[in-house]
């Protein structure tokens, strides 16, 4: 069966080469120093890893920062993560380490905060345009290990709920998943909506969304916490998402994905799980891309790459769907 893997597709223009490797060297050569302090961790510790910052995609990079630890370095006795109501849930059994809710360390605890002495976020813009690394590789950096994609656990249970409940929906147990939206405008894709409606015609389709908006169209995952969320995009045949904390999880269950991009670059994105799918990025009409959203978005609004005509994006998902499944 022939699979799509990292392949880009464009609204016009010449495609960007394939995902390069993505290294600290690189992030050196082009910061003119390394922005990541590596934090000092003593043999046999127990490692407590607090996150306090809201980000269900950085949380879930963490996660694989946090069993790399563990994994790489057999002399840490425990580690533990803790991080915002609800984000932290993602991280239930995730082998290797214990991951709960925010609370103080213990006294017998090497405490390490990956925030704002392990600025993820603003290392990675300030390097742009084409920043040299992504974020699971600067949570590694900082714990002094090599990158591990995060493993994330689906129980039976969840399993099986999610199974019953799409084929309930949809009459599949594979459906489509369409993620509605992100945290920030200036990530949207434009048209939700007609997107859902035009999939929904030839699959069957779950729009992903916790909150009640008005008119949003069914079936949808509003009223479900994020363990049962997850667990339905573990059931899906391909997500279809924006970037989003959605991507993250999708790509640590090794699910395909067809990935909505404007103005970040994809490969520190989506490529980074290397999973069947592709992604489209709109074409900027000024040149500059990716502009990590400085050129025409206050991230209020929805940027010119991100409002392709939904009909081009549907043909585009369905041949990626066909190319996967056949």
């Amino acid at each position: 069966m022939p699979v799509v893997t990292q392949r880009i597709v464009r609204t016009r223009g010449k495609p960007k080469p394939k995902n390069r490797r993505c290294s600290y060297t690189a992030l050196r050569e082009t910061a003119g120093f390394d922005p990541v302090v590596e934090a000092k961790i003593p043999n046999g510790a127990n490692v407590f890893l607090r996150r306090t910052i809201p980000g269900l995609g950085d949380f879930t990079q963490l996660i694989g920062a946090a069993q790399a630890l563990k994994t790489q370095r057999p002399d840490i006795r425990r580690v533990t993560l803790v991080g915002p109501p609800k984000i932290w849930e993602i991280g239930k059994g995730a082998p290797g380490i214990n991951v709960g809710p925010l609370r103080n360390p213990l006294s017998n605890e090497f405490p390490l905060q990956p925030g704002p002495g392990c600025p993820a976020g603003a290392t990675e813009t300030d390097l742009g345009p084409v920043p040299a690394c992504n974020r699971l590789e600067i949570f590694s950096r900082f714990l002094g290990v090599k990158p591990q994609i995060p493993e994330l656990t689906i129980t039976p249970g969840e399993r099986d709920r999610a199974q019953r409940w799409c084929k309930r929906m949809t009459g599949v147990a594979d459906p489509v998943v369409l993620v509605y939206r992100t945290s920030e405008k200036w990530k949207d894709f434009h048209n939700p909506r007609e997107l859902f409606t035009l999939l929904s015609a030839n699959y069957p389709t779950v729009l992903l969304e916790h909150e009640r908006l008005a008119n949003l169209p069914k079936p949808n995952t509003v009223g479900k916490g994020i363990r049962d969320i997850a667990a339905i995009v573990n059931q899906s045949r391909l997500v279809v998402t924006p970037d989003t904390g959605w991507l993250h999880i999708a790509g640590s269950l090794r699910k395909p994905i067809f990935g909505l991009f404007g103005s970040q670059e994809p490969r520190f994105r989506q490529a980074l799980y290397n999973v069947p799918g592709a992604w489209h990025q709109g074409a900027c009409p000024h040149g500059k891309q990716p502009c990590w959203y400085k050129i025409c978005c206050d991230r209020g609004e929805v940027p010119p790459c991100l409002r392709t005509s939904p009909v081009t994006v549907a043909h585009l998902i369905s041949d990626t769907l066909n190319t996967i499944h056949g």
